[in-house]
């Protein structure tokens, strides 16, 4: 009678990141083989008795799960191959279980955002495209994930129209998944690596100082609207994204300034509180104006409102951030203040807007042309 038995082992040389790959050793009269399962772990995180990764461990779920998968085939098939009195080679045992532990990319993605500092929109946007590529590549596991998957994802949301920032962002998200499955060993080839996802630099839109005004002296009875407006006026005082000011509260205010961690660049910004900006926090009660609605909803309010104080341009709620910027600079306030009250990484990135005055200075010069 042969006896059997198998485990998980770690016993590769560490890798420069301190985590080593995961075997499945199968041992048959006491002979041993072992099977790559393609998981990796630091020694402090895996748990020999219980023979799985400590919760601690950064994608502990997902490892979990499929060593209790891989667990299970095993016994089965030892169970089957007695009962039907097979003879067990550990080759067999490696082709039963082998194709069953890939992870699939809704569970991956789903495990992953865990893991990332999210403002409700932007978590709300992620899982959508999570469903939409699921819906695309139904269970697909991300092992399986190649580029004839990202061509054709590509072609699809192009053929359904999308536009082309709503299909880069699709596309950068999709990405950043398959980026971090290639960190975290999951996937050995890179599906993105002859796909180039492009830039595109859409015309920027933004208000002038009197445009501004008519939206502050907007009266309405409608609360939605009312909400709307102040949430995009205070946007246009700050410079602050909409998913910053979706997470803006009383508890930022320190010191008379705004303080917080925009949640795109994780970079920390300090804007001091002038008079219109006051207007939108209530001290008494220790809260910040906000607004529950969704982007989509402001955007749709915000256009009407425009529309009805005789502003013409496509605003979005993005066009507060290039408000607030070139504003800015038409004041005087130097590039590389704007450039430190945006968040902005890069000057380069807050240049644009010194050359929308350059542009203004000369349409305003074109006046003199009107002389007799």
């Amino acid at each position: 009678m042969q006896k059997i038995n198998f485990r998980f082992v770690q016993y590769a040389p560490h890798k420069n990141d301190g985590t080593r790959a995961i075997y499945l050793r199968v041992s048959i009269n006491r002979k041993s083989k072992y099977l790559h399962t393609n998981l990796y772990s630091a020694d402090e995180h895996f748990n020999w008795d219980m023979q799985l990764v400590y919760p601690t461990h950064p994608h502990a779920t997902i490892i979990n799960k499929q060593l209790t998968k891989m667990n299970e085939l095993v016994q089965n098939y030892i169970y089957e191959c007695n009962y039907n009195e097979q003879i067990i080679t550990a080759e067999k045992i490696f082709k039963a279980v082998s194709g069953n532990d890939a992870v699939l990319f809704t569970e991956y993605a789903t495990e992953n955002i865990k893991n990332r500092q999210l403002c409700k929109q932007r978590l709300t946007q992620i899982k959508l495209i999570i469903k939409q590529f699921n819906e695309f590549a139904p269970n697909v596991k991300m092992t399986h994930i190649n580029e004839k998957h990202i061509i054709a994802y590509h072609k699809t949301l192009l053929d359904k129209k999308y536009g082309h920032n709503t299909i880069l962002t699709k596309m950068k998200i999709l990405k950043s998944f398959t980026n971090a499955a290639l960190k975290d060993k999951i996937i050995k080839d890179n599906p993105f690596i002859h796909f180039t996802i492009g830039t595109y630099t859409p015309k920027m839109v933004y208000l002038n100082q009197a445009e501004l005004s008519l939206l502050e002296q907007y009266t309405t009875s409608s609360k939605i609207e009312k909400s709307c407006i102040d949430f995009y006026l205070l946007g246009c005082y700050t410079g602050l994204r909409i998913s910053d000011l979706h997470k803006l509260n009383y508890g930022n205010i320190q010191d008379n300034c705004i303080v917080i961690k925009q949640g795109k660049t994780s970079t920390m910004v300090k804007i001091p509180i002038n008079k219109k900006i006051e207007k939108y926090i209530d001290h008494k009660r220790k809260k910040v104006v906000t607004c529950r609605y969704t982007d989509i909803t402001i955007n749709r309010y915000l256009k009407a409102i425009c529309k009805a104080v005789g502003i013409t341009k496509p605003i979005t709620f993005h066009s507060s951030r290039h408000t607030f910027a070139t504003i800015g600079v038409t004041k005087g306030i130097p590039v590389e203040i704007i450039s430190k009250l945006l968040g902005h990484r890069k000057l380069a990135t807050t240049q644009i807007y010194a050359k929308v005055e350059d542009e203004v200075l000369i349409k305003n010069m074109q006046k003199y042309n009107e002389l007799q």
